[in-house]
């Protein structure tokens, strides 16, 4: 295995491994060999098949900018709600007391009125 010590090192190698006419000659008689005939096709389907990968990378290329530079929702805030006043609210409860209470409340109202 071959160790890189720098980047530079390793894009160097790289540059190396990249191949020159002799190998593109040798790939194209190897797909000659292996594909005959069908090599047309073959290469058409390939053809084929890579525009519509590119295709459907700019489509998710148009869909991502869109969603990330369109202009954000606006959210509609309502005013808080203020409740309703009700003669009930304002009346105090006499459940739960007992009877000489509810006889002392209602000669409090009679003598408030009074």
């Amino acid at each position: 295995m071959i160790m890189c010590t720098a980047v530079v090192d390793c894009f160097a190698l790289v540059a190396f491994w990249s191949p020159g006419p002799g190998e593109m000659l040798l790939l194209a008689l190897v797909a000659l060999l292996l594909y005959g005939g069908d090599l047309p096709e073959v290469a058409r389907t390939w053809g084929k098949s890579f525009a519509e990968f590119r295709r459907s990378l700019s489509g998710i290329q148009r869909d991502l900018n869109e969603t990330i530079y369109s202009e954000p929702q606006r959210l509609e805030y309502l005013p808080p709600r203020t409740p309703a006043r009700d003669d009930a609210v304002s009346k105090p409860d006499h459940a739960g007391t007992s009877p000489e209470q509810k006889a002392a409340s209602a000669e409090a109202d009679a003598i408030d009125r009074g």
